[in-house]
């Protein structure tokens, strides 16, 4: 399932302003039905989005000369409590922008797209029926339809037919919309709750980190130019891993413990447990 998103850059004083569109890839309609199926073992979601602080595109290689082009949501290193609702499947503009780095005329790789997502939901059709499950990514953070507040790397269950019920928490004891009325130890994300901070970046959040799928080399003087067009397309082919066949699972409560968002927060070590990519193409301004 793909997406493709529009960048469109128009110049202003120390910074390139950006308004983001998405549009949905005509093909990923006709697709829709048949990649949200689930296998043995991975599942395409129906949709996969949320609540984000910041989102950013890397320039440069892991390391000192890596910068961090800030073009959605807040552009600071710290704080936390995204407003800005991003979804992968709907239709919509968005304003933002970034500064351009200095560096002059030598390219550098653009190795991935990074988001600060308060949380994240995906939608999964299950043989038990269909489920919104919610991953959270910052350190806490509430929300309208939850009852209390979450804390990084809980993992939260609704009916997605039910958009309007409440979010609950679960164990392998049950579920409740009171995350301390749980029947037992809280069903959390391990990858998430043992994250180490590495010590740059924003200390609220435990990134999530999108690879390109392509290969893209950018100068600075070319990220300074007024116009240039982003197009993205984010691929979510098998974007959520069962620790056990979901035809198998047929309570809230197994389904929110066996879900698994393929990807890792460390792109150094992701390899193949990352399943989540975008093509990125850059077009320069006539």
């Amino acid at each position: 399932m793909r997406l493709l998103a529009t960048l469109l850059l128009a110049g202003c004083t120390g910074r390139v302003s950006a308004d983001v569109q998405l549009r949905l890839d005509p093909a990923a309609a006709a697709r829709r039905a048949a990649t949200a199926a689930c296998s043995d073992t991975l599942c395409t979601p129906e949709d996969l989005g949320g609540r984000i602080w910041s989102a950013r595109v890397m320039w440069g290689e892991l390391g000192p000369d890596s910068r961090s082009l800030t073009m959605l949501g807040e552009d600071r290193s710290s704080g936390h409590g995204g407003e800005l609702s991003f979804s992968l499947l709907e239709q919509t503009t968005l304003p933002g922008g970034y500064r351009p780095p200095g560096g002059g005329s030598e390219a550098r790789p653009v190795p991935r797209m990074e988001f600060d997502f308060d949380y994240l939901d995906a939608t999964v059709a299950l043989p038990a029926g269909r489920f919104d499950v919610r991953t959270v990514f910052a350190v806490d953070a509430t929300s309208p339809d939850v009852s209390g507040t979450m804390q990084r790397g809980d993992k939260l269950v609704r009916s997605a037919d039910e958009p309007d019920a409440p979010w609950e928490w679960c164990s392998t004891g049950g579920c409740a919309v009171a995350r301390d009325s749980v029947p037992g130890a809280v069903v959390q994300e391990p990858k998430l709750v043992d994250y180490v901070f590495p010590g740059q970046g924003n200390p609220e959040y435990i990134p999530f980190a999108v690879p390109l799928a392509n290969d893209l080399a950018l100068s600075a003087d070319e990220l300074a130019v007024d116009g240039a067009l982003w197009s993205c397309a984010f691929d979510m082919t098998g974007a959520v891993r069962w620790r056990v066949p979901p035809a198998g699972l047929t309570d809230a409560a197994a389904v929110v413990d066996a879900f698994e968002l393929s990807y890792e927060p460390d792109q150094q070590h992701a390899g193949d447990t990352t399943a989540i990519s975008v093509t990125l193409e850059v077009v320069p301004a006539n």
